[in-house]
Order: C-alpha cells, then sequence, then structure tokens
C-alpha cells in the first residue's frame, strides 16, 4: 500500500552532507519528497545549500537564517508536514536500496531502539529511545500531543518518555544494512550549542 510520507533533514552549514544524503535518496527513489529544514546562519552555507537543493527534483528548502537547532527543525518540519509520515534522517547519513520497504506503519513512532536515561545517555535500562538519526514519525499523531522535539542534545526524550513501549516500533538491527548512520557529522563540526 503507498504511504503518504516525505523525508525531512535538518541542516546547519553542512550542504556536503545534504547532498550526500540526497544523492543516496535519489539513487532509490526520485519520486519521495524531500525538505530541508535549514539553520545555516553564515556564508558560504546559505548560498551552498540553495545549491544543492536546486540540482534536485522534489527537493524543498526552508532557510530560517539562524540556527534552528535539531529539535527546532524537527518541530517545525513534522507540524507543517502536508503528508500523514514523515521519516526524519539526519544530514550525515544516508539510505541504501529498500530502506522504506522496511519502515512499520503502525505505530506512531518506528526506528532503531537504544535505551537511555532522561538525559539522553545510553544506560542498559532506561527510556526506549527512538533516535532521530532515522526516525518515522505520524505527523497527525505528533500534533495532538504535548510533548515535542525540543532543543536538547536528545531532542525526542520528551516524546520518548512519555509514549508506552507499545507505541513504538523497533526496526531490528539487521535492517541497518540498508542505512548508513551518521556519526556526529554538524556536532563534531560546530558543538551541541544548547
Amino acid at each position: 500500500m503507498e504511504k503518504s510520507v516525505e523525508i525531512i533533514s535538518v541542516n546547519y552549514n553542512t550542504p556536503d552532507l545534504i547532498q550526500q544524503l540526497i544523492e543516496s535518496v535519489r539513487t532509490y527513489n526520485d519520486n519521495i519528497p524531500i525538505r530541508i529544514i535549514d539553520g545555516s546562519d553564515r556564508e558560504p552555507f546559505i548560498t551552498q545549500i540553495k545549491d544543492v537543493c536546486d540540482v534536485y527534483n522534489s527537493v524543498e528548502l526552508i532557510q530560517f537564517g539562524y540556527n534552528i537547532h535539531h529539535g527546532g527543525g524537527m518541530h517545525y518540519g513534522v507540524t507543517t508536514s502536508k503528508y500523514e509520515w514523515v521519516l526524519i534522517i539526519d544530514s550525515d547519513s544516508s539510505v541504501k536500496n529498500g530502506l522504506l520497504d522496511v519502515l512499520l506503519y503502525d505505530k506512531p513512532y518506528c526506528g532503531f531502539g537504544m535505551q537511555v536515561n532522561q538525559f539522553g545517555i545510553n544506560v542498559q535500562k532506561g527510556i526506549l529511545y527512538l533516535h532521530p538519526h532515522f526516525l518515522l514519525v505520524n505527523s497527525n499523531h505528533y500534533r495532538t500531543h504535548d510533548w515535542k522535539f525540543i532543543k536538547h542534545g536528545a531532542p525526542a526524550i520528551q516524546i520518548m518518555a512519555m509514549l508506552a513501549d507499545s507505541e513504538k516500533n523497533v526496526i531490528d538491527d539487521k535492517y541497518l544494512e540498508l542505512f548508513n548512520r551518521g556519526g556526529r557529522g554538524t556536532v563534531s563540526r560546530y558543538g551541541y550549542n544548547l
């Protein structure tokens, strides 16, 4: 069954990472809409991200001119989406063939799980956290609740703490071959600036 879904990625002064992400998606899916929520706050990055997005079809660029941060960008992206589902992908990640086929659309959130404490630090037993480096969100469900993505090192922590584990779909790690998880691409360049 065809689903109404768009990809959203939040960018901060890393047009090179966004280009890699878009290229990886377009290699396997030329139709899925992509929205880049851009918080670039200086040149040449503001112009470079425009140039990157102009090359590809079905890519929309929203520019703020200031660092909206990951949580703020995801919140804006989901609340303004006209699609039933939003697939959030970190700018330093990339996808491979079959990615959309493994998504589970029967719960409001779907992604790769880990256990974290209330500060977002990995622990043995804590909150089942679906990390937003790759996170499928039902936009209608998100808009109907008070808990939102926040300005935090773990921007989905508030949502994951409030949701019951039964409301979260955890994708098995065997599917990691379909998705290249980034590694602190923006944070390693600019820090968290929280």
